[in-house]
């Protein structure tokens, strides 16, 4: 019985000395039935020569597609979506190398969830499978980040969501983490389902799709094992991501606002961002007003949110 096809999907940017590296962490996948599918995101030096040049070598198949200009992360992603075969699709990103394993593991992870789910008379959606990732920073510093967990059968979709938008502290039965997209399988009818990644984000369009994921009754799974190294690059993006992250609390507006927590989410992400950026001033002003204004919600919050800020400042000290 031959395996499901599954596609491996990369966007590609200026992307010439690391490629072919990648693009060879997904062609020695021990699980075989592959396609590759590159979409270029209108790159200004080699890259899509190179990519031309692999297509024409007759033991790959390899499909590419190319913007006629720069249209960011989301939008390549969502090509890469309307692109794709087969009955999987796992993201790639172009300067990162993924285990020989994982795709096997994370296919194993998603039938195993949608197993016991019809075991336990659940009619959930198969899942997001997320999983850890070694980050190497230029300076050969190494961190390791754990990929989130939410499994629907235990934990309520609206406050998983919430966490995620800085409202609420994450649930007792769930793990905060990366919802990474260079880590993320799943089946192609369920990202489908979640119509697509919010082009106005270049930054934070993963936990966008994460959050939306779970709004749509999707859970979030992750492998405890380490499948992915994904090298570290400082992009301007990376480097303005906090607008981004501004962008994101206000999109999803309407359904803070429902529960009453759209304010608090947003002097959240100003407190958190002030504290990053080490500004004295603006950090004790942040403080002193969300926790005058929300002294339970901000202690159970910040506390739940530790872990994470400490992830987020270590990384912005290892990325400099």
């Amino acid at each position: 019985m031959e395996l499901p096809l599954v596609t491996c999907g990369f966007t590609t940017f200026n992307a010439q000395k690391t490629i072919l590296r990648a693009i060879n962490s997904a062609i020695n996948q021990t699980y075989k039935n592959i396609e590759i599918v590159v979409v270029d995101d209108y790159s200004e030096d080699n890259t899509y020569k190179i990519l031309r040049e692999l297509s024409n070598e007759n033991n790959i198949k390899i499909r590419i597609f190319r913007h006629k200009f720069n249209k960011g992360v989301a939008e390549t992603r969502n090509m890469i979506i309307n692109r794709a075969n087969g009955e999987y699709l796992a993201f790639f990103d172009d300067d990162d190398v993924s285990y020989p394993e994982r795709i096997n593991e994370q296919i194993k992870l998603i039938n195993k969830f949608e197993k016991l789910s019809l075991e336990n008379q659940q009619e959930k959606k198969s899942p997001l499978c997320f999983t850890n990732r070694n980050i190497i920073y230029e300076s050969q510093k190494i961190m390791n980040c754990k990929s989130a967990f939410v499994d629907l059968n235990y934990v309520s979709s609206s406050e998983a969501a919430l966490a995620f938008l800085s409202a609420r502290n994450f649930p007792k039965n769930a793990f905060p983490g990366s919802t990474a997209t260079c880590t993320l399988c799943a089946k192609l009818k369920t990202l489908r389902s979640i119509d697509g990644f919010n082009k106005e984000l270049r930054r934070y369009e993963d936990l966008d799709f994460a959050i939306r994921a779970l709004q749509k009754n999707v859970s979030i799974i992750s492998s405890a094992n380490i499948l992915v190294d994904q090298y570290f690059t400082n992009t301007s993006e990376k480097k303005n991501s906090s607008k981004y992250e501004f962008i994101l609390i206000k999109s999803h507006e309407k359904f803070l606002r429902e529960e009453d927590l759209f304010d608090f989410a947003l002097l959240y992400v100003k407190l958190k961002n002030s504290l990053l950026n080490f500004s004295f001033l603006n950090s004790v002003f942040y403080l002193i007003k969300i926790f005058s204004s929300y002294p339970l919600k901000s202690t159970l919050k910040i506390f739940s949110a530790t872990r994470t800020i400490t992830f987020t400042l270590l990384n912005k000290i290892y990325s400099k």
